[in-house]
């Protein structure tokens, strides 16, 4: 007898991320977040590259960005 394979796929349901980059403002980024369907939240640590070639983390200088994403 003849038989016929279905093969589905099904896209995750939760896609979890990370991010880098560097910005115009001598900052260099840092991230991670998730999606969830197409909904994604992300959370970056904004750091001076002043303060990353000294080793000196003074957390007055340190930004943090939050962000909601759509993917489409």
């Amino acid at each position: 007898p003849a038989t016929k394979q279905v093969t589905q796929f099904r896209e995750p349901v939760f896609t979890p991320f990370v991010s880098m980059g560097y910005s115009t403002n001598n900052t260099v980024l840092g991230g991670l977040g998730a999606y969830y369907r197409r909904i994604g939240v992300e959370y970056l640590i904004n750091v001076p590259t002043s303060q990353i070639e000294t080793y000196n983390f003074n957390q007055n200088k340190i930004y943090h960005t939050f962000k909601v994403n759509y993917k489409f």
